[in-house]
């Protein structure tokens, strides 16, 4: 029996959206359409499906009560398996809701595939990036509420939405051209991901529905442990700032510092560690003037962690940031202290990592 390729497309962007999802149906004849669109109050998911004759199908589905992306997920997967019984498309595009994070979806999508509930196979995760309005996105403080982006997080940033979608992609379409924008998703493109100029051009069809998503490999290019500086051209001004040391940052220092490292118009991936949480290694994520920290795991040897932060921008923040960065690390003499010295119930961190273990 043959399985139907199934591509993921993310976006943030509606007309982006509508216009890649009619590129891709008219361009190859047999590829059907997904489009999942979300209420304004998060509660149903839209289902939009098209061919190149026009609408298929046009429903409205009320979401499950609990868990929001599993209710996304658990949607599609269902649409999904539907539109192939009924129809055994060649090749099926879907568009999930606007600003979604696409890893946690995909892992479902692909684990539905090879457990047979999805009668598919997941060839591709791709990000659709509108390099005209790139730099703002990204770099801006913005909201995915202020953009009236339906979603259940809705003071997220949407470049920090926007870096979710291109950090996991195995190809991005970098629509609008080079420039600035260009070359600031250029600067924030993994090693292996593809790039391709847009959808109008039949031969992107083997790109998005001719392979074989990894999942492991996308879980690679987003882990705050194997974070790495890209780079990329720089005729428009965008820099990348490789910040790394093997020590930690000293807890009270780095919450002094928090805004002299986080603020601005940048984009911030990274690990650090602290202390105070000796087997803890934690995250570091932002942009559009929005950080996060978070815990991604553990490290049963202390030498074998280190603190790296990478950013991206186009203005003046790097000597300010190189300075912040060595000022909330742990002195000479603070790394002469006995390990057992740093031992609390609590650090200044709580707040964000949780209860120190």
């Amino acid at each position: 029996m043959r399985s139907t390729p199934l591509a993921l497309l993310a976006t943030t962007d509606p007309v982006l959206r509508e216009c890649a999802a009619f590129d891709l149906v008219v361009s190859e004849p047999g590829t059907v359409a997904l489009v999942h669109t979300l209420s304004e109050d998060a509660t149903a998911v839209r289902r939009v499906v098209i061919d190149a004759n026009g609408v298929i199908s046009d429903r409205w589905h009320v979401l499950d009560d609990g868990c929001f992306s599993c209710g996304i997920a658990g949607d599609a997967v269902n649409a999904l398996e539907e539109i192939i019984s009924m129809m055994w498309p060649h090749a099926l595009a879907y568009f999930p809701p606007l600003a979604i994070d696409p890893l946690p979806l995909s892992r479902v999508v692909n684990e539905a595939c090879q457990d047979g509930g999805l009668s598919a196979h997941l060839s591709s995760v791709s990000a659709v990036v509108d390099t005209t309005a790139a730099v703002e996105d990204l770099l801006e403080p913005i909201t995915l509420e202020e953009r009236r982006i339906a979603s259940d997080a809705p003071e997220r940033s949407i470049g920090e939405a926007i870096l979710a979608q291109i950090s996991v992609a195995d190809l991005i379409v970098a629509h609008g051209g080079d420039g600035p924008g260009g070359e600031l998703v250029e600067h924030l493109r993994a090693h292996d991901t593809l790039l391709t100029g847009d959808l109008h051009d039949g031969d992107v069809h083997p790109l998005l529905f001719g392979g074989e998503h990894s999942a492991a490999a996308a879980l690679a290019r987003v882990d705050p442990r194997g974070v790495q500086p890209w780079g990329g051209p720089s005729e428009y001004g965008t820099w990348t700032l490789d910040l790394a040391s093997t020590r930690p940052f000293h807890p009270a220092r780095l919450l002094d510092n928090i805004e002299l490292l986080g603020a601005g118009r940048l984009v911030h991936r990274g690990r650090f560690w602290v202390p105070t949480r000796p087997g803890t290694i934690c995250s570091w994520e932002g942009a559009g003037g929005q950080v996060s920290v978070g815990v991604v795991g553990s490290h049963p040897v202390p030498a074998e962690v280190s603190t790296r932060l990478v950013i991206c921008g186009n203005g003046d923040e790097r000597e300010r940031l190189q300075r912040a960065f060595a000022d909330s690390l742990l002195t000479d003499e603070e790394l002469t202290r006995d390990p057992r010295s740093w031992e609390a119930t609590s650090d200044e961190l709580e707040p964000w990592l949780g209860a120190v273990s």
